[in-house]
């Protein structure tokens, strides 16, 4: 099952709700300066996760959920409201021709 970063205060409480019941225990909750540094907005490759950069406290919860966190200085990305995600292109969605 996924493991999705969210930022709680970014949800109403139904949708929070609704999550919850979804993920479960596996749902990790991002702190506001988490959220502002686009934790979420992360790109998973196997057990690895490339990330701007993270706190102390979301990469030992990481780690300890066996990934490997990669932080990598995305400044000028975030400048204009994206982070790793939005960097990515997902080719097995493209169409083939």
């Amino acid at each position: 099952m996924a493991t999705p970063p969210y930022l709680p205060e970014s949800f109403d409480l139904s949708s929070q709700e609704l999550l919850v019941r979804h993920f479960g225990d596996k749902l990790i909750a991002l702190t506001r300066t988490e959220g502002q540094q686009f934790c979420a907005n992360a790109v998973c490759i196997g057990r690895t996760i490339v990330m701007n950069q993270t706190t102390p406290r979301l990469t030992a919860l990481l780690e300890s959920l066996d990934f490997s966190v990669q932080e990598t200085l995305l400044s000028e990305f975030m400048k204009s409201g994206g982070s790793a995600k939005c960097l990515t292109l997902n080719l097995s969605m493209c169409g083939s021709g």
